[in-house]
């Protein structure tokens, strides 16, 4: 087990899903209260969803070859099929990301229970390490039993931005909900992608997505992609003039509605993770500029 097959085991392309909440929840905060986001608050929070991040795709990896969701031949997620990190080796660097998180998020939880604000801070965060671990681990499998694509919802878009604006403020501020919500459709719309190409390799694995067949998953999708706009629009509209910056990457949402079609799917979740990330970095500038 090499330290580059460990990394390639973390999946690092993924974790744009994570860091761009977080990076928007610094910007905002910054230009509402005036926080500084270089007092480690804003590297806190990063080093707390990067390493739970891996460490629940590792966990995932994990439980999709024991279960044979991930075979040679039809793997999308290659980690232990192609031998980067053993089945025990997945498990213990899992172990050794889940304490890196915990450790990020423990001094902020140790200065709020000063001002008695911690429980919501300890609440959340607990809560979304459960719902990381719970998407393919027992006893509540969300991602066999349809359950994962609210997961991902909630997790990459309202819940990480309160845990982040806690961390970089030190108190609640349940202000910032409504701007996770873009980034959260979008990342949304990446795992909707991933399920559509996988539909019949997910169904017969005894897996249960929101894509229950191509046509409706065509209308999902286009949802998806058309209300991160809307509500994008709706916080531009109400004061947040920056957030209008992301309407930049129409074009490339035009091409990805395009490219959603059976012929075409195949690398849809990737155009879409692109989409998020220009998505998220246009908005975040934004949200700094103006």
């Amino acid at each position: 087990m090499t330290i580059k097959g460990m990394l390639t085991a973390t999946r690092p392309w993924s974790w744009t899903a994570g860091i761009i909440p977080v990076l928007l929840t610094g910007a905002l905060v910054h230009k509402a209260e005036g926080v500084s986001v270089a007092k480690g608050g804003l590297s806190n929070a990063l080093m707390m969803v990067i390493t739970l991040q891996a460490s629940g795709n590792l966990v995932n990896s994990y439980i999709d070859h024991n279960y044979g969701v991930d075979t040679i031949e039809t793997a999308g997620d290659r980690t232990i099929v192609d031998a980067h990190v053993s089945p025990k080796g997945a498990l213990v660097l899992a172990g050794v990301m889940f304490f890196a998180a915990v450790a990020a998020v423990l001094p902020t939880i140790s200065r709020m229970r000063v001002s008695g604000q911690a429980r919501e801070l300890e609440a959340t965060f607990w809560v979304g390490v459960a719902m990381v671990f719970s998407y393919t681990c027992w006893p509540f499998r969300l991602k066999y039993r349809g359950l994962g694509d609210i997961t991902v919802f909630l997790l990459f878009g309202p819940m990480l931005m309160q845990v982040a604006a806690m961390l970089v403020c030190g108190s609640v501020q349940h202000w910032v909900l409504p701007f996770g919500v873009p980034a959260a459709l979008l990342c949304e719309a990446i795992l909707h992608a991933n399920n559509m190409r996988d539909i019949e390799q997910d169904r017969s694995a005894g897996i249960s997505t929101l894509a229950i067949g191509f046509r409706s998953s065509q209308v999902l999708y286009f949802g998806l992609l058309g209300m991160a706009y809307v509500v994008a629009g709706c916080l531009a509209a109400t004061g947040s003039r920056g957030s209008a910056l992301s309407f930049l990457t129409l074009p490339l949402a035009i091409s990805a509605l395009k490219d959603c079609r059976p012929e075409a799917v195949r690398n849809l979740d990737e155009k879409t993770a692109k989409l998020h990330l220009l998505f998220g970095v246009l908005m975040t500038a934004g949200t700094l500029l103006f």
